[in-house]
């Protein structure tokens, strides 16, 4: 009686099947392209911000906060990033308003984009790139002007955050912290 040989899969099966079984069925930025990920991105996105109504304090004196109310815009327009923090009033801050110095750009509904000085929103602007490998993708950025207003905490100026999820219109990156203490979260759902 002779017997049968092993079968013995082609290394290329092999090697799938352990890629496929070690990236696990929850990761979404498996074999994702960086191309289709930036083309997926243009638009523009609001923040969640998970039932919290953000707002910017202004010490007016006599012990009296301010409070001004905002939304946070991600717009993604070709290779830049334009974030626009719209209040819900202009902040009538002695010295610290968020927009002193600052151009605020606007992005109408064709596209376009324009700089207006309304004291109503400020922004970050900055270059982008999205790096990706096998199982991760990440989302970099370098600072062209806008880091340096009083809005902007330190959460926003993290060069790089890793794609958690990016697909039916959400948004949800990570990073560590500037001082690597903790990991800081974003959410955002595309509104156009």
């Amino acid at each position: 009686m002779t017997m049968a040989k092993p079968f013995k899969a082609p290394l290329w099966i092999v090697l799938f099947a352990y890629l496929l079984i070690a990236s696990g069925c929850e990761d979404n930025m498996f074999l994702r392209s960086s191309k289709k990920m930036k083309e997926e991105l243009q638009g523009t996105w609001k923040r969640n911000h998970l039932g919290i109504i953000p707002y910017f304090g202004c010490n007016t004196g006599g012990g009296n906060i301010e409070k001004y109310y905002f939304q946070e815009y991600w717009i993604f327009k070709d290779d830049r990033l334009y974030t626009v923090f719209n209040f819900s009033a202009a902040p009538s801050c002695p010295s610290t308003k968020p927009d002193v110095g600052t151009k605020d750009f606007s992005v109408d509904s064709t596209g376009n984009i324009y700089t207006h000085f309304d004291k109503i929103d400020t922004n970050i602007v900055a270059s982008f790139s999205i790096d990706s490998d096998i199982f991760k993708a990440f989302l970099s950025f370098e600072f062209l002007s806008g880091n340096n207003d009083t809005i902007v905490s330190d959460n926003n100026l993290v060069p790089e955050w890793e794609f958690v999820e990016l697909e039916d219109g959400r948004l949800y990156i990570a990073a560590d912290n500037a001082s690597g203490t903790s990991v800081l979260q974003k959410e955002f759902y595309k509104v156009q």
